[in-house]
């Protein structure tokens, strides 16, 4: 009677065979069914944690050595074996070695009939796969923290076929874009970018290596059609797909574009502070001198025509207003310069509108007449810097809402207080207005309905951010057509303090001995001739005075606070050291442009301090208070 095998087999006959194989991690067993007993090769005992000759032989012995919960399992398919219900045997089992961990076996076998069918005999192989099913284990349970972490992340991850088309998408992803997840499956990954940002930089995913990444930047195209900034981290993937990480960087450009705006004004602002000390100090002599030439032309009466002296004093009228009308740009361009943005205290509203509209006077100058209705009485709770740059933006703003040439264009500025204690400044339009569909965004950071190149559309983000931080509120109305409001309110201050009114101290007809002392020449005379009945001396520069000081006595040193080599803290400080009490003889006059260490250490004194230009009736108040201390 002949053997016939159901499916081919390596039979154990061959010891060189048995030892390749065994070399390989496969020992071989062999199962005579009728008789029920088995036999397998050298080192089987030891998978099963049985000492060498520890096996009996006996097919009951072997199903005795499985785990109770595989022994249904493992004769099941034994059974199904022998009746030819499967093409052999095939089943993966545990067993426990004798340290307690657990061991994996697969057992393949060919069953061998008779020539009736009935099965002889069962060969075949027992493999260790301990280690294929601890690197299974592994790998999914890599698997399932991957996708722990690619549905969980907070930053958006999409899965890009070679053929560019989206095939998987994080929640992070499809709220970041605005998509549902099925929808973004039907994208390319194009149709998530802005085309703008295509047409400059196409997409480069076919120049990553496998494993390799790139990191770029993108603005990204939502599915209502808005954009955003990302950072885009691509790695490409062994199976020829590629792995995109998108970080939205929208509050980080927000920062780097205030910081760079930041950096700008504070560089205007030492520019402004520079070219309002440079314009003062020629303002100073000519502001001086004008009066001069007032005063004198008061004297000409009765020896000059009535005409000419009309067209002198309406001329030098002309002139002093003219003046004066840069004094205070120079003013609020020197105050600009120096502005502390992170003080806080009672504002005046209606001064910084002034101011504001002085700043803005060139862009609103040609294409608005500018009206002022001011109610509002009681001070507000603010920084006057920041205040300033949010009400000459909604200026700016307002000139650019009208076309040039219409003389019906107007901008109302009107300030009024109201019942829950807050101010409320308007700053209102008859220009284009804003579209309804777009106003509900237009304090977003870098929304603008400007064309480019005219707007970062940061600049009402920056006026909403200064005005909530300082506990107010701004707001919008507009009508297309029909023109614009913006409403600021703030929270009310406690009241300004009171101005001291400029008296005149006593013996301020007193004359006395004064030194000059500046650096200009210009504006050293016309002090002197504003000083006019009193016996000056000029000195040019800080080692001048000193040394005019030593073998002279002066009632009044006035003394220009910013100079090259000696500076007005530096006589004040000799002056002291050398007599003491010599210094309180020292009247500052500056021009603006002050270190933050030299404003510090005036705050400090009680000497007088004159903002050139200076004004000839300050200025010959601090000189009498000063010749009354001396002699006092």
């Amino acid at each position: 009677m002949s053997e016939t095998p159901l499916v081919p087999s390596i039979r154990p006959t061959s010891g060189d065979l048995r030892e390749a194989v065994a070399a390989a991690g496969m020992h071989t067993f062999s199962w005579d069914v009728a008789a029920g007993t088995v036999v397998w090769s050298q080192g089987v005992e030891a998978l099963f944690g049985l000492p060498a000759g520890g096996f009996d032989g006996r097919i009951e012995s072997f199903v005795a050595l499985l785990p109770e919960e595989d022994r249904d399992r493992v004769t099941s398919a034994i059974d199904r074996a022998l009746r030819g219900e499967t093409p052999g045997y095939a089943v993966e089992l545990r067993v426990w070695s004798p340290t307690g961990l657990t061991r994996w076996l697969t057992c393949h076998g060919t069953v061998f009939r008779d020539d009736e069918g009935r099965p002889t005999r069962m060969v075949g192989l027992i493999s260790d796969v301990t280690g294929r099913r601890a690197a299974e284990v592994a790998m999914r349970a890599s698997e399932e923290r991957y996708r722990t972490l690619f549905v969980h992340a907070s930053e958006g991850i999409v899965l890009v076929g070679a053929n560019y088309q989206i095939s998987d998408a994080n929640e992070s992803a499809c709220r970041m874009l605005g998509y549902s997840h099925e929808e973004l499956l039907t994208l390319a990954a194009s149709a998530i970018v802005d085309p703008t940002d295509l047409a400059a930089t196409a997409l480069r995913f076919p120049t990553i290596p496998v494993g390799g990444v790139i990191l770029s930047e993108r603005r990204f195209l939502r599915k209502d059609g808005t954009l955003f900034p990302g950072e885009v981290s691509t790695k490409a993937l062994v199976d020829g797909s590629f792995q995109c990480v998108i970080r939205d960087v929208t509050e980080r450009k927000q920062l780097e574009v205030q910081f760079l705006l930041a950096d700008r004004m504070t560089s205007l602002g030492r520019l402004a502070s520079g070219v309002a000390h440079e314009l003062n100090n020629p303002l100073a002599y000519v502001m001086l001198n004008l009066d001069l030439v007032a005063r004198k032309v008061g004297e000409l009466a009765g020896s000059t025509s009535p005409e000419t002296i009309d067209l002198l004093v309406r001329a030098t009228s002309d002139a002093r207003d003219g003046a004066e009308r840069m004094r205070r740009i120079v003013k609020m361009m020197s105050a600009f310069g120096r502005g502390d943005e992170e003080k806080t205290g009672p504002v005046d509203v209606n001064g910084v509108l002034d101011s504001a509209a002085e700043i803005a006077a060139m862009q609103l100058r040609h294409r608005a007449r500018l009206v002022r209705q001011y109610d509002a009485r009681s001070p507000v709770r603010a920084n006057a810097f920041r205040l300033g740059q949010v009400f000459v933006n909604l200026l700016v703003n307002a000139a650019d809402a009208m076309p040039e040439g219409n003389p019906s264009n107007e901008i109302r500025l009107r300030t009024y207080t109201r019942d829950d204690n807050s101010v409320v400044v308007e700053v209102s339009d008859n220009g284009a207005g804003i579209a309804p569909d777009v106003q509900g965004r237009i304090f977003d950071p870098f929304f603008t309905t400007k064309p480019v190149g005219r707007g970062t559309g940061l600049g009402l983000s920056v006026c909403h951010a200064i005005v909530t931080s300082s506990g107010g509120a701004i707001a919008c109305e507009s009508t297309p057509g029909k023109g614009t409001t913006f409403r600021v309110a703030l929270p009310v201050a406690r009241a300004l303090p009171a101005e001291k009114p400029n008296a005149q101290p006593r013996g301020s007809d007193m004359k006395g001995r004064v030194l000059v002392v500046d650096d200009d020449p210009q504006v050293a005379n016309a002090v002197a001739r504003a000083l006019e009945g009193h016996d000056i001396v000029i000195a040019s520069g800080g080692h001048e005075a000193l040394e005019r000081c030593k073998s002279e006595r002066f009632d009044c040193v006035l003394c220009d606070l910013m100079m090259p080599e000696v500076t007005g803290l530096d006589v004040w400080e000799a002056l002291r050291k050398e007599e003491p009490g010599a210094e309180k003889r020292v009247v500052f006059m500056t021009g603006g442009a002050v270190t933050e260490g030299a404003r510090a250490r005036i705050a400090g004194l009680l000497n007088s301090v004159l903002e050139k230009p200076i004004d000839r009736g300050q200025l010959l108040a601090a000189v009498a208070r000063t010749i009354e201390l001396t002699r006092g």
